[in-house]
């Protein structure tokens, strides 16, 4: 008997009397007609693959999805074909990888696209040029000179083709990478196109369904004339918007005053010192990054509103930057500042990172923890002289998320991916840091 449930491809041979099976974890298997009623096999992946393969008009789609190339192999992309919780398999035209929308670091005010095309002659079978984009006709227009390498085409390819794999249901719909999908009955609007409508962008259109076919178990596959992009709003841009005091308190920390208490190493210039003490990094083109401290796993930020902060620090608990520095400056001078008064402030230096790195979490909660489950949740270690910590995450329906007594407000999520110093990383790099930043109507004190 033959498992093949984690098959991605079937071809025949010798005129239709071998099955030429692709598994990933047994290579090709060869198998002749007589044996066929052997195979056990995942018969809802096999119904889209065939479907797929079958269908016109599809094939970069097709392309990436089954035939192996010198950057991006289908391996990649089948455990999501073969998974039964993907609900939704979105295959756009390749009309639709002809303008891909994107944000050209260097003039991100100027629409502009990602036109990819194929050239199945070469080794890494696509090709792409960033090109000028009218918003108001939907016309492609001139070359605008960037031309990804292969590698960064496929780090891009490999995002944005995992972006079209969702699991849920018609209200709650969420691709693989954490994006979230809202269908109607007038199409579909990924991230991308959701913060674009709510910027006022009035020529934002949806994404409309070109032809579904059914799979088994209530799956799909949805034929679209436009990709579902992912959102490109920084974790800067979304605290901006979210919690303007919150990434106040992450900003203004004082670093000469770090200093003068001890937590830089003296051996390092004063320069060298200041990032370790920073949860942004400001880059040439003038934006601001958030430091994470991994790319290999995103990240969640729970932001509390202006109201809630200020409800935090009048508690009289948790003094501001600006209150510690008038401490120390009243403490410094003293004659027990080396002895007591250097370490009370340490102390509330202390009380306060603990406070900001606890609503820093590991894991995009989103994805990582399932509806009507609690799960724990380790917090960053940015900044600070301190053991990890660690805080319950409650998930109940309609995306609500409670952390202590603090609820996330559902209306206010934004998922965030970060910039970086290359022209193409905004949207061409695998390294790329991305998470998601979450309103909550309290802040996170009693844990």
């Amino acid at each position: 008997m033959y498992d093949l449930s984690d098959a991605y491809s079937i071809t025949f041979e010798n005129g239709g009397q071998t099955q030429v099976i692709k598994t990933k974890s047994q290579g090709e298997i060869r198998v002749p007609l007589a044996d066929l009623k052997q195979i056990y096999f995942n018969d809802t992946l096999v119904t889209l693959t065939d479907q797929i393969k079958n269908l016109e008009g599809c094939e970069i789609m097709k392309t990436i999805l089954f035939e192996e190339n010198s950057v991006l192999a289908p391996y990649m992309f089948a455990p999501y074909l073969n998974a039964s919780n993907i609900t939704r398999v979105f295959i756009p035209t390749d009309k639709a990888f002809e303008a891909i929308p994107v944000v050209n670091p260097k003039t991100p005010n100027l629409p502009c696209v990602l036109s990819v095309t194929l050239d199945k002659a070469a080794s890494f079978p696509f090709r792409a040029q960033l090109k000028r984009y009218d918003p108001e006709t939907g016309e492609v227009g001139g070359f605008l000179g960037i031309t990804p390498s292969s590698a960064e085409l496929g780090a891009f390819l490999k995002r944005l083709v995992m972006n079209q794999f969702a699991f849920g249901n018609r209200k709650e719909l969420k691709t693989v990478t954490g994006s979230m999908i809202e269908e109607s009955e007038e199409g579909y609007k990924g991230t991308y196109e959701l913060e674009a409508t709510r910027k006022g962008n009035k020529y934002q259109t949806n994404v409309n369904a070109v032809q579904v076919l059914n799979g088994s178990d209530n799956r799909k596959c949805i034929i679209t004339d436009a990709v579902l992009s992912e959102t490109l709003c920084s974790t800067h841009e979304a605290l901006q918007e979210l919690s303007p005091k919150f990434l106040q308190l992450l900003e203004d920390i004082p670093l000469d005053l770090m200093d003068q208490l001890g937590f830089f190493d003296p051996d390092y210039e004063y320069w060298e010192r200041t990032p370790y003490f920073s949860f942004f990094e400001t880059l040439s083109s003038g934006k601001k990054k958030f430091r994470w401290n991994s790319t290999a796993v995103n990240y969640t930020i729970f932001a509390p509103t202006d109201e809630a902060l200020e409800a935090a620090f009048r508690s009289g608990i948790l003094l501001s930057w600006d209150e510690i520095r008038a401490m120390a400056d009243n403490l410094i001078d003293s004659a027990d500042w080396e002895i007591k008064g250097k370490y009370e402030v340490l102390e509330k230096v202390t009380e306060l990172f603990f406070f900001i790195n606890q609503h820093i979490l590991f894991g995009n909660v989103m994805t990582d923890i399932p509806e009507n489950t609690e799960s724990k949740i380790t917090t960053c270690l940015l900044t600070g002289n301190h053991t990890s910590q660690t805080v319950s995450v409650r998930r109940d329906k309609g995306n609500v998320f409670s952390v202590s007594t603090a609820k996330t407000i559902p209306s206010s999520i934004r998922y965030v991916k970060e910039v970086g110093e290359s022209n193409y990383q905004l949207f061409f790099s695998d390294q790329m840091q991305s998470g998601v930043v979450m309103q909550i109507d309290k802040a996170i004190t009693n844990e």
